[in-house]
């Protein structure tokens, strides 16, 4: 390795090398998957004074140094990996540190994002005599008897919509592959849990944690997404939240996530510039969403 120039400062890098290959990941409790086992080569000080660096995933658990050395680590369910350094060249054990790591979870909003749009809004509004606007924001002005007979109407097109419901395009394996590689994934809807669960059930969409219309402060409110990354254990401004709606990107904006817009095979709206990034297929989620 070239020698570090005098008065610089030292060389970050970090390049994987993985472990024998078994298709298996660590389990957390509530069988959340953890960061694979796996091997980085990080260069340590020759004193070996670890730092306790904090890093979004693994492959930037890096110490500045001369001295080559392999780590291998693994998270528990606090997200917080124990590291052993031993060196390259003797085999002897190093060191022990703690490292925090950053873990980025996946939201998604539901229909129109996981499913082709499946609501036809328009049609609510009339039967319930809404002019315009938002539903929910207008049933919250509303008294009491008159909500409880929108709730009713609104609750019998979601559970009919929900039947016929169908799935963009590789919505299961998009996220099993985000699973896999380590990010905790949610659904944040302003559907009701009953409806959210009929269609995640229905089509084998697996996630770690629902939230609802009844679970609280609903979108556009950050709220609900800040709940959600303390509930996973995970920053918001290292989370993504990938919707079809301007109150989706609203949300993110909000909270501080990463935001993307599924527009799906419609025409680009006038508000994808508030989206940090647009697409049309959910698997070009795969090469946005960094490893977690």
């Amino acid at each position: 390795m070239p020698a570090q120039k005098a008065g610089m400062p030292p060389k970050m890098g970090c390049t994987r090398r993985r472990a024998p290959e078994d298709g298996l990941h660590d389990t957390a409790h509530h069988g959340r998957p953890t960061l694979p086992r796996d091997r980085l080569r990080v260069e340590v000080p020759p004193a070996r004074s670890l730092p306790l660096p904090k890093a979004s995933s693994l492959d930037e658990v890096i110490v500045p140094g001369d001295t080559s050395a392999y780590i291998r680590a693994c998270t528990n369910e606090h997200h917080e990996a124990t590291v052993t350094v031993s060196s390259a060249r003797t085999g002897a054990l190093g060191a022990k540190m703690e490292v925090a790591v950053t873990r980025s979870a996946v939201i998604f909003d539901l229909d129109g994002t996981l499913t082709r749009p499946y609501l036809d809004f328009d049609a609510i509004r009339k039967e319930a005599g809404i002019e315009s606007g938002p539903i929910l924001e207008a049933m919250a002005a509303m008294n009491d008897a008159r909500r409880r007979r929108v709730e009713k109407i609104l609750q019998d097109h979601e559970r009919r919509a929900a039947d016929n419901a169908t799935l963009y395009d590789g919505a299961v394996e998009v996220l099993a592959e985000l699973g896999r590689r380590g990010h905790p994934l949610a659904v944040l809807t302003r559907n009701a849990r009953s409806t959210a669960l009929h269609v995640l059930t229905k089509h084998g969409l697996h996630v770690d944690t629902l939230r609802t219309r009844e679970d609280g402060a609903i979108k556009p409110s950050p709220e609900p997404v800040l709940s959600i990354c303390a509930e996973l254990g995970t920053e918001p401004e290292e989370s993504w939240l990938v919707g079809d709606h301007l109150m989706d990107m609203k949300t993110g904006l909000a909270a501080g996530t990463h935001t993307v817009l599924m527009i799906g095979e419609k025409p680009l709206p006038v508000f994808a510039d508030q989206a940090e990034h647009v697409i049309r297929k959910l698997s070009e989620l795969l090469t946005i969403i960094p490893r977690s």
